[in-house]
């Protein structure tokens, strides 16, 4: 492949040119355009490569964009040429975070302290380290004695009011941001995180409000659309939602693909007679979800194609069986930061169109009422899989067979607050005659036996069945049981689409139900939907009786 230079500006010829390219750089970065910008400081950094300052802002927008080897390079030959740059601390401190190295970012922002002790923002990016590695109580008595030193910073009371809902919920903390945007009514963070909260507590409009002012503020900030995309989507004002939906990282990632393979990107033509390659995105998740419209739009065109994760391949295979299917993967070019959409097995240009399977409900369901009630499965797999899981089943002590899942794979602390420990399930599965079947991938023997040790309840873990990768045996099994319970996250998922009656215990409402308790397209999955004020423990308590009927009708 060769690279494409046309877009590269030509470097200053002398101060002049160098200063506009900089402050036009600058702007850029300030309205969080970081792939034009670095156009412009590119430019201008080869004509003076020993401004730090010009040289941090690159760095910046290299994070920004995900280019982190790059920057941790190049801001590592910054630091060496000058040590006591606190703008050089600052960065790095962030971008630690950003890669989950706490403690390292913690000891960025501590220098930022010590450089510039006067500066609220090292003390607010320090107790923002606190808060990502899970040190929440220490995070907020520390903004509890720094605040005082500098009671008038927005910046202060917009990480307090984050570390305060990360803690005891969105809800609690909206005095703090109200008090931040008090002092600041145009601190963009504040409000893109207030929206949310406001929603916890039924404030719909001032939500809306806030994300509006966020996005008025900001254009190219993308939360706050992608939140209003969400408030819509649950809603049911779906064309809305969809729209800015599409500011999701997807549509973004795939415009080199589309520079480089010259296909065009389908946006709703004409499917009659043409092909269609659709890749899956975002996490295996989202691309088991995004399989929701794969039937319908086998039905529009001539020939489909699906691009997925390796793991997902043998599945996709068996239940989708007028597709070619095969494993996505990526031609990176890490220097001018683009990675391209490939797929094993599958030659782009045999096909008409290409998209993104997020993009296909904007086509399809751009209305409400065209989205009909269906609980027929999605995801097939092998039918001698299913015979073997359901013998292997039989062999347990009872006949009731409830698969349980009780958190993400992603175990990072700001994420704790969206699952229940596994103690916490304790009320629905005590004093019951049922094989309760262990369906969490990753390591968490520990978690099971502790769980056993505490309540005396089972839960069944094939050790031979590998929970991560294999999703064809795994979903196999989930079509064996009678009900699955867990949070939002793939192994549900992959129940619910199987065909199996499954339970989403989520916190919050989930956008993809379309605000209903039953989604619509999805009649055997139902979502209980905790306030996200309200704590797991009591939660499960007061849904114990909905799982005690369902047990007791299964018995009859």
């Amino acid at each position: 492949m060769t690279d494409q230079n046309t877009n590269l500006i030509p470097p200053p010829k002398n101060k002049t040119q160098f200063v506009k390219l900089l402050k036009k750089g600058q702007s850029l970065y300030k309205n969080q355009d970081y792939t034009e910008a670095l156009r412009y400081l590119t430019s201008a950094w080869q004509y003076d490569d020993s401004d730090h300052n010009l040289l941090t802002i690159v760095a910046d927008c290299l994070f920004k964009k995900g280019n982190q080897t790059a920057a941790l390079n190049l801001m590592a030959h910054a630091l060496k040429r000058s040590p006591k740059d606190a703008n050089i601390c600052s960065v790095l401190g962030n971008a630690a975070l950003k890669m989950e190295f706490f403690d390292l970012a913690a000891k960025f922002h501590q220098k930022y302290i010590e450089l510039r002790p006067n500066e609220a923002i090292g003390y607010s990016n320090y107790a923002s380290a606190l808060r990502e590695d899970g040190k929440i109580d220490e995070a907020i008595a520390y903004l509890q004695d720094i605040i005082p030193i500098f009671p008038d910073n927005d910046l202060l009371w917009n990480t307090l009011a984050s570390t305060v809902a990360f803690r005891d919920g969105p809800g609690e903390a909206i005095v703090f941001y109200e008090q931040c945007l008090q002092l600041n009514p145009q601190n963009v963070q504040a409000l893109n995180n207030i929206a949310p909260a406001y929603v916890s507590v039924g404030r719909i409009e001032d939500a809306e409000n806030a994300a509006n002012e966020a996005i008025r503020l900001s254009p190219n900030l993308k939360d706050p659309k992608l939140f209003l995309s969400g408030l819509k989507l649950k809603a049911k004002k779906l064309k809305e939602g969809w729209e800015y939906y599409q500011l999701r990282p997807g549509p973004k990632e795939i415009k080199a693909t589309l520079q480089h393979n010259k296909v065009p990107y389908w946006h709703g033509e004409d499917l009659t007679g043409k092909k269609i390659l659709v890749y899956g995105e975002q996490g295996i998740g989202d691309e088991i979800l995004f399989t929701w419209l794969y039937d319908e739009l086998a039905n529009v065109a001539e020939e489909v194609a699906f691009s997925c994760e390796e793991r997902l391949v043998d599945l996709f295979q068996s239940s989708f069986p007028y597709a070619k299917v095969g494993a996505t993967y990526y031609v990176v070019n890490t220097e001018l930061d683009y990675r391209i959409f490939m797929t094993h097995g599958l030659n782009i240009s045999d096909y008409d169109y290409q998209c993104l399977a997020g993009d296909l409900p904007l086509h399809f369901w751009d209305d409400y009422d065209k989205i009909q009630p269906n609980s027929e499965p999605i995801l097939k797999p092998n039918k001698q899989e299913i015979k073997k899981w359901k013998k292997r089943l039989e062999t347990l002590p009872q006949k009731i067979s409830v698969g349980i899942s009780w958190r993400s794979g992603n175990r990072k602390a700001k994420r704790s607050r969206n699952y229940a420990g596994l103690q916490e399930w304790e009320p629905i599965m005590r004093d019951k005659k049922i094989n309760f079947i262990n369906i969490q991938y990753g390591d968490c023997a520990e978690e099971l036996a502790e769980f056993k040790a505490k309540t005396g309840i089972t839960i069944h873990n094939f050790k031979d069945l590998d929970l991560k990768d294999d999703f064809a045996g795994t979903t196999a099994m989930m079509k064996s049981l009678d009900l699955v319970i867990g949070p939002s996250s793939s192994p549900i998922h992959q129940a619910a689409f199987a065909g199996t009656k499954s339970w989403f215990f989520s916190n919050g409402h989930a956008w993809w139900s379309f605000g209903e308790e039953i989604p619509i397209w999805r009649q055997n999955a139902r979502i209980f939907a905790k306030n996200e004020n309200e704590n797991w423990s009591d939660f499960m308590i007061e849904k114990a009786p909905e799982f005690e009927k369902w047990y007791q009708k299964k018995l009859k």
